[in-house]
């Protein structure tokens, strides 16, 4: 059973696993950091790879600004087919048991995945760009990506929880976030299980 979604002031679960480059990511230890937290579907999902090539192109134009980390519902062994040749300028994390998305919320839902389904022009990109390598399906096809911005304290400043499969937080909407002011947002403290 999935927790529910976070919110703006809500202060994040913490959580520690490894990364694609076999680095411990412990969340707690970006503390003074504000952190993307991206939730995509799976390593061979052309939606997500779509958004990955985004986020690469993104990524240097936000510097030091804030630290952007990627959770795949995929197996260590499916990134670093899929995902790690692409050599990305962030933090990947597999999470082939759903535990993160859990924590965080993040949900699977046939009824997003039509709406998704739907948008055939937005899918048909996805499929036909930005580097997609076909391969097996080994993750929720029901999944719905959500990104979270994470301030210094570890509290939500924003999050942002697909509407369908293909939606994901606008950069131009992260921007916005970053630059307004996170000393508005009080802590509110949430037991999430892990």
């Amino acid at each position: 059973m999935a927790n529910q979604r976070l919110s703006i002031g809500d202060v994040v679960p913490d959580f520690e696993m490894t990364d694609l480059a076999g680095e411990t990511v412990k969340l707690s230890d970006l503390k003074g950091q504000k952190v993307f937290l991206s939730f995509y579907r799976f390593a061979t999902c052309p939606l997500s790879n779509f958004r990955v090539a985004q986020a690469m192109r993104e990524h240097k134009h936000f510097g030091q600004e804030v630290t952007f980390v990627g959770v795949f519902e995929s197996s260590d062994k499916y990134l670093e087919k899929y995902v790690k040749p692409r050599q990305l300028p962030f933090r990947v994390i597999a999470d082939p048991k759903a535990n993160l998305y859990r924590a965080y919320g993040v949900e699977a839902s046939w009824f997003s995945t039509l709406k998704g389904f739907a948008r055939v022009t937005d899918v048909f990109k996805a499929l036909f760009s930005s580097g997609y390598k076909p391969g097996m399906l080994h993750g929720s096809i029901s999944r719905v990506p959500a990104d979270i911005l994470i301030d210094e304290g570890g509290t939500v400043l924003a999050a942002h929880y697909g509407k369908d499969i293909i939606d994901h937080m606008p950069f131009e909407e992260l921007r916005a976030y970053l630059n307004q002011s996170s000393a508005l947002v009080q802590p509110r403290l949430r037991v999430v299980e892990l």
